[in-house]
């Protein structure tokens, strides 16, 4: 679940740098219907025909959406369509992640006090992300100006 969480957050974020917000968040509307999939599936959760509706609709957009970039790229000009296309396919693959961790998190707080489970999360997603940016992000903290300033930016945040 924390494994789920982290790498959501990454792609997310990946998504951000190509394509634009618009579309990022828009898709990010996806971890919606993976709880509702997953639910369906996995916990036996009914649902009512029109939520079922609701989210189909919601795909449709998304689908259009994600075509829309394909075919007429950004209106700003700042991203080209390969980019765009990455970037929705990295918000999809966020979303994606984020909606099993909801899921994950509604059944363990089911059976668990909520202050365990999301302390349990959050330890666990620490280490999961020291160790990613630690590999991956080498080069950005070795290149990184440290000062106080960043030291507060860092406290605050």
């Amino acid at each position: 679940m924390a494994f789920c969480d982290v790498e959501g957050n990454y792609f997310i974020v990946l998504a951000y740098r190509h394509t634009t917000m618009l579309s990022a968040q828009l898709i990010n509307f996806w971890a919606i219907a993976v709880v509702l999939i997953v639910s369906f599936t996995i916990l036996r959760v009914r649902y009512h025909i029109t939520q079922v509706l609701g989210i189909m609709i919601c795909i449709g957009g998304m689908g259009f959406l994600i075509a829309s970039d394909r075919i007429t790229g950004a209106d700003d000009g700042n991203y080209s369509r390969a980019d765009l296309i990455k970037g929705d396919l990295f918000a999809l693959l966020g979303a994606t992640f984020y909606g099993l961790a909801n899921t994950g998190e509604e059944v363990f707080v089911s059976t668990a006090p909520v202050y365990e489970v999301l302390g349990q999360m959050a330890m666990y997603g620490m280490v999961i992300n020291g160790v990613q940016a630690g590999v991956f992000d080498r080069n950005s903290f070795h290149n990184a100006i440290w000062n106080s300033q960043v030291g507060i930016y860092l406290t605050g945040y």
